[in-house]
């Protein structure tokens, strides 16, 4: 088995999280737990996924039927040009790839390529999201995690501010949310205005949410975006003292 199956493996493929919806208040412990050994950490891998080791150094990948059809060609040449580009360590072009096998119909396929972006690591955490609305409920926690790890790889709080600003555009209520709840593990003077941006968010829950967090910097509520932005106006520079501070 090749040195970065290995790694990969060891990243976690064994720690789906049962439940990534945390509150402000809740600890958020980051530390991974000791690896397992390798083949326990197989055993406990997502259901839709067939192991196969390879002689290459890229992620481990899923076993695809040969007899694939014409229909699926192109994908099926998208699959071999990933695995080819992260065995010659070219991440980006395999990560373009990795793009045209969200949605394949073989959910392995689809895990294999989420396990191309968590090696790709931060250049593919907004690819990453694409993921947040598969039909398979084990490859959506697993995305969520992967999302969370490609983040902590951006050093710049800025870059990550704007990461999640960004996702509060999505279509998809769980990307929105997700942002929702990252935001406010960053720098308060950077997470404050697109949480109060959230507040107009058409799903209750993202609402909420976005409430919760900036009662939990502000220690006020706020019912529309104008208020809240109304007391940023104020704390503005307070917040970025406090943010600096630490």
């Amino acid at each position: 088995m090749s040195r970065k199956i290995i790694i990969l493996l060891l990243l976690g493929l064994g720690a789906l999280s049962a439940s990534l919806l945390i509150r402000p208040g809740d600890d958020r412990d980051r530390v991974d737990d000791e690896p397992a050994p390798v083949e326990a950490v197989v055993e406990d891998a997502p259901a839709v996924a067939k192991w196969a080791a390879a002689d290459g150094d890229g992620p481990a990948t899923a076993v695809v039927d040969s007899g694939a059809s014409a229909a699926n060609a192109a994908k099926q040449a998208a699959l071999n040009s990933m695995r080819d580009l992260l065995d010659e360590g070219h991440d980006l072009q395999a990560l373009e790839a990795a793009r045209q096998l969200v949605k394949h119909e073989d959910p392995g396929i689809r895990l294999e390529a989420l396990l191309a972006m968590q090696w790709i690591g931060g250049p593919a955490v907004y690819d990453i999201t694409s993921f947040f609305d598969d039909p398979d409920e084990e490859i959506r926690s697993y995305a969520e995690q992967v999302f969370d790890e490609a983040l902590d790889e951006l050093e710049d709080p800025g870059l990550k501010a704007a990461v999640l600003a960004g996702n509060l555009e999505s279509a998809l209520p769980a990307v929105r949310y997700v942002a929702v709840e990252d935001l406010v593990f960053l720098p308060d003077h950077l997470s404050f205005k697109p949480l109060a941006s959230a507040l107009n968010d058409h799903h209750e829950e993202v609402r909420e949410l976005a409430r919760d967090n900036l009662e939990f910097i502000a220690e006020e509520v706020f019912q529309t975006e104008a208020e809240a932005l109304a007391w940023f106006g104020e704390h503005e520079e307070e917040l970025k003292a406090l943010s600096e501070s630490f």
